[in-house]
């Protein structure tokens, strides 16, 4: 199996859940409050930099 594959197919669920729950997040609270798209923004931002810090490793 290439390392690429590998690397790539690492955490696969758990991105799936989180962009789940980030899609019902914006389909529930789209008109509960205005601070809910910053706190989504904040969330989406944190989640790249876990990505890229590891594919750096």
């Amino acid at each position: 199996m290439p390392r690429y594959y590998v690397r790539t197919s690492f955490g696969f669920g758990w991105w799936v859940a989180f962009f789940w729950c980030l899609y019902l997040s914006l389909f529930l609270f789209s008109e509960a409050s205005a601070a809910i798209p910053f706190i989504l923004v904040a969330v989406i931002v944190i989640a790249v930099i876990r990505l890229v810090g590891k594919a750096m490793w």
